[in-house]
């Protein structure tokens, strides 16, 4: 434990006290090892897969998403209503409180358990690989999935609680969507039911957006939460926002346009040169 929390301490860094007993997730050892293997697999799946046929993962991925969904769901369950829910946190701006009643205890340990669901984001990745649709695996989906899996430990760590907690909600809530989504699309006969993906993205463009300005907050207004965490946390957003947004005008927008001008060429004839007068 010492250890652990003097390679933060080195760094100028005070760990949270009440993470000491979860020393596993806040050794940035550990977790560089997990995000470093993580890259290493996406950097040689292609290669690995290269000689291989495409795997038919319907069910697991089935079980995957089901999963997800019914843990997040349990996520926001257990833990609204310790914050939020009996009126304990200020939607407005909520500072880093120190308790270490069992309420507090319940929350910090159920954070410790969703830190896991988190790192199995990176499934979804390998998914991709293994059944070869690498333009999937795109810049944007691997640095996502990065930078939220070394968040959930770094703020595990230094902010157990406090301001981005609304965000975590959010954010939660969203992917009970997105992997309610993605459990529908391992159904063929479902599949005419999803038209609402551009929607999706448009819900999480928004999430980022509301995380930008409500996580600055306490830059203006103080409520005992750590600035240098502020800015730690809106820079790395309004990276993935930019990611995102680039996206979704390539996307929805730059496509669509380009394919709507090649339907109207289709259908409209060619322009003939006027006979000439002899």
């Amino acid at each position: 434990m010492e250890s652990i929390s003097g390679i933060w301490q080195s760094y100028g860094l005070k760990q949270d006290p009440r993470t000491y007993g979860y020393p596993l997730v806040t050794n940035p050892v550990f977790v560089s090892t997990v995000i470093a293997t993580y890259l290493y697999i996406v950097r040689n799946g292609e290669r690995w897969m290269e000689d291989r046929k495409p795997m038919d993962l319907r069910w697991v991925m089935r079980v995957h998403n089901l999963f997800m969904v019914i843990a997040n769901v349990a996520f926001i369950a257990i833990c609204f209503p310790l914050t939020y829910g009996n009126g304990s946190y200020s939607l407005f701006c909520q500072g880093i409180t120190g308790r270490d009643d069992y309420a507090s205890r319940l929350l910090i340990r159920s954070g410790f358990y969703y830190i896991f669901v988190r790192y199995l984001d990176f499934f979804d990745t390998f998914f991709f690989i293994l059944k070869k649709k690498f333009s999937h695996v795109s810049n944007l989906h691997v640095i996502h999935h990065t930078i939220v899996a070394f968040n959930a430990s770094f703020f595990f760590g230094f902010a157990p609680e406090g301001q981005p907690g609304l965000g975590l909600f959010i954010n939660a809530s969203i992917h009970v969507i997105m992997y309610g989504y993605y459990f529908m699309a391992t159904f063929p006969a479902l599949r005419k039911y999803l038209w609402w993906k551009k929607y999706l993205t448009q819900l999480q463009i928004g999430q980022f957006i509301f995380a930008i300005f409500h996580m600055s907050i306490p830059l203006v207004y103080d409520c005992g939460f750590p600035r240098y965490l502020v800015y730690f946390a809106t820079s790395q957003v309004i990276l993935i926002l930019g990611l995102f947004l680039n996206f979704y005008v390539k996307t929805y927008l730059t496509r669509r346009r380009e394919e709507r001008e090649q339907v109207l060429a289709a259908i409209t004839p060619p322009a003939t040169e006027p006979k000439k007068q002899l």
